[in-house]
């Protein structure tokens, strides 16, 4: 029997919250995948789908914002402010322009769904988000 990292464990137990929560009308994979960020869809105490979408995103680029929990919380913050820095853009809290047609210039989808069941497409872990959580295939 194959273990999981715990990261993916996690990541399960957030969405399989979220989803099933009174945001489970927005929290679906086309939402979270054309969420764009702004001061209205990003939250520090509440998921949102832009904070997912941009959660991934930092982490895609090797900037962990920490757990994949949907909110733009501290440690989201320190990432953006950390990939801001690499790419030598004006530093903040909130997410720019510039940064944000940076991140997400990686097109490539956050949040798959396959026959009801999510799939975070994090890098370098991909995990799929189902009551028995397993690895997704690659």
């Amino acid at each position: 029997m194959r273990l999981l990292p715990p990261r993916c464990i996690f990541v399960g137990l957030v969405l399989a919250s979220v989803t099933g929560s009174a945001f489970g009308a927005e929290m679906n994979a086309a939402a979270i995948n054309s969420a764009e960020p702004s001061k209205k869809t990003l939250s520090d105490s509440k998921p949102t789908p832009a904070g997912i979408r941009l959660q991934v995103l930092l982490d895609r680029a090797h900037f962990s914002p920490g757990e994949i929990d949907g909110k733009f919380g501290e440690n989201a913050k320190k990432a953006l402010r950390a990939y801001e820095k690499a790419q030598q853009l004006a530093s903040s809290d909130e997410v720019g322009t510039d940064v944000w047609g940076k991140l997400a210039s990686d097109d490539r989808p956050v949040i798959t769904s396959n026959e009801g069941t999510m799939i975070v497409r994090r890098m370098p872990i991909f995990c799929r988000i189902s009551p028995g959580v397993r690895p997704a295939s690659h």
